[in-house]
């Protein structure tokens, strides 16, 4: 009962979704485009009195939260893909032992696609936002 062709493809998509993963998660691209934003927060904060420049600039704290998050949620999914492929490994050839480690590596793979998917979306709506407080539209990176 050993699909070798559907292994390999399986195989295939999370090698290349982990490759999406490496490849695209800067935090450049999220906190691109914003001197606006920043140009408001610091007046805002010399008018409250508060101190200019005592930290990180809020575009840079979310864009870094966000990268974190997915990067910590793609490790996770990665372990998941590892486990999925010993159980398969250690199954011994019974049906249920295969089917259960099939069903675990296809949820890690789909998981790892929504993972690179929501960076793309939340690239394109803070990028959009930025854009659209500064009055412009910047595209995205």
């Amino acid at each position: 009962m050993l699909n070798l062709p559907r292994i390999k493809k399986i195989v295939l998509a999370s090698v290349i979704a982990v490759s999406l993963c490496s490849l695209s998660l800067t935090s450049q691209a999220l906190a691109a485009g914003a001197g606006s934003i920043r140009s408001g927060l610091d007046s805002a904060a010399q008018t409250s009195g508060l101190n200019q420049g005592a930290g990180t600039s809020l575009e840079t704290v979310i864009g870094n939260l966000i990268n974190a998050a997915l990067s910590l949620v793609g490790v996770l999914l990665l372990v998941y893909l590892i486990y999925g492929g010993f159980k398969y490994m250690t199954a011994g050839g019974s049906g249920k032992g295969t089917e259960e480690a099939i069903t675990i590596i296809k949820n890690a793979v789909v998981g790892l696609i929504i993972i690179v998917l929501s960076y793309y979306i939340a690239d394109f709506v803070l990028t959009r936002l930025v854009g659209a407080t500064e009055g412009g539209v910047v595209t995205p990176a």
